[in-house]
């Protein structure tokens, strides 16, 4: 009697051990950083050990809402975007499930991770038109008396009270959003920090710039961390510490906006472009009248960086609101027009599908659009096009990560192009 056929289990090409990868969302990562760094550590190790067999494993720390679930930011890591990651493990552990790849592990990651907003038009970003207080879901926010710092350290999974950014003691509690612009007792408006980083943290009325800035200090400042070794381990503090991506520490002997340039570029991306011309004169109108709106003093200390840098940013939005710079030029709105009618008569025609997209792809290739985040989108959506034209060619092709039929992609088109029309353009194609 001859011998059983195995049918395929998902069994991996490659040989050898698995390669386990481990990451802690923090409290302080939203969606988006998170997503980034767990595809990074993904393509890292597909680069480096092509074939072997990828076990994920995501810790949550923090991320919890009032009826004690994990919040919006948690859930669509745990749920969404972990889909979009699962074809390239063999085997996924999060808190909320433990998953296998029933199909073969893919290698085919694609070189980076493209984000793009919802396609309902909703967004996330804060209003600074508005500058109310934004904090997190709140747990119990009616509380007299603010947490102790073993309640906060519980909450954020810690087994002793310790700074988030460099893990030194003895740590302050420090309110997300501040008391005076709003901000309640809630656990989850509490980070606990050490005191030199607590006099540094921003005094803003949104939780996710104080968040932003606590991520950008804890790269900046990781190396304190090994400070902590024990004696007969503190020889491997110099090789541990070394973080080739980690922001130059401030220079004492700089001046004040000097500084706050230079918190400007490493949190908030500006270039060098976002300091000069008439832009940045209508920035620094805005900005007078912000920074007494949104942000307050604290520790005595009128001339916290980070909490002007957020003033400096906010400032910024402000004035790209009242003026879009997405296509400045007439011959890019009547392609952009056309681009818009060309999806609305693909998603109502299936059948043409094929030709709108090659006709999408040629108009993008000639648009010129005013700043470089809305250009960079419009090549990753071009490129979204060529992968389904080459899929309806070939249907063994790997299939795009995300977004990934052309219905979707058209509308992300018609999301990303009504977006960056000025006002009036977009307001007669809503």
């Amino acid at each position: 009697m001859g011998k059983k056929t195995k049918k395929n289990r998902g069994k991996q090409a490659g040989t050898g051990k698995s390669v386990l990868l481990y990451h802690d969302m923090a409290v302080y990562e939203d969606f988006e950083r998170c997503a980034r760094r767990l595809f990074e550590i993904v393509r890292h190790a597909a680069t480096n050990f092509p074939g072997k067999p990828r076990i994920l494993v995501l810790d949550v720390q923090g991320h919890r809402n009032a009826a004690g679930g994990f919040d919006a930011d948690a859930l669509e890591i745990m749920t969404e975007f972990m889909g979009v990651l699962m074809p390239f493990l063999t085997e996924l552990q999060t808190p909320m499930l433990r998953a296998h790849n029933r199909n073969c592990q893919r290698e085919d990651l694609p070189p980076a991770l493209s984000i793009f907003p919802p396609l309902d038009g909703t967004t996330h970003d804060y209003d600074v038109a508005k500058m109310e207080p934004r904090s997190r879901p709140e747990i119990k926010p009616e509380r007299k008396t603010p947490p102790t710092k073993e309640q906060i350290a519980a909450y954020l999974g810690l087994s002793d009270p310790s700074c988030l950014i460099c893990w030194h003691t003895p740590v302050e509690r420090a309110h997300v959003v501040p008391r005076a612009l709003g901000g309640s007792n809630s656990v989850n408006n509490f980070a606990l920090l050490c005191s030199k980083h607590h006099q540094e943290a921003p005094d803003v009325a949104d939780a996710e710039a104080f968040w932003q800035w606590v991520d950008y200090a804890e790269l900046r400042d990781s190396h304190q961390k090994w400070e902590l070794l024990p004696d007969d381990l503190a020889h491997l503090a110099p090789v541990l510490s070394r973080n080739k991506n980690r922001p130059e520490a401030d220079d004492p002997d700089d001046k004040f906006f000097a500084r706050v340039k230079q918190e400007l570029r490493a949190v908030y991306d500006w270039s060098e472009g976002d300091f000069e011309g008439a832009r940045w004169q209508e920035i620094l109108e805005e900005y007078y009248e912000l920074v007494h709106k949104g942000t307050v003093d604290h520790f005595g200390v009128r001339h916290k960086k980070s909490t002007h840098a957020w003033a400096y940013d906010a400032a910024k939005k402000l004035v790209d609101q009242r003026n879009p710079t997405g296509f400045t030029r007439r011959a890019d709105i009547v392609r952009s027009r056309r681009l818009l009618a060309a999806a609305e008569a693909g998603l109502a025609e299936p059948a043409s599908i094929p030709s709108t997209l090659s006709t999408c792809v040629g108009v993008i290739a000639k648009l010129k659009p005013s700043n470089a985040k809305l250009a960079g989108q419009l090549a990753q959506i071009s490129t979204l096009f060529q992968d389904l034209l080459e899929l309806q060619k070939n249907p063994d092709a790997p299939r795009p990560v995300g977004i990934n039929t052309p219905e979707l992609s058209l509308r992300l088109l018609q999301r990303t192009i009504i977006d960056a029309l000025p006002g009036e353009e977009a307001t007669d194609l809503s």
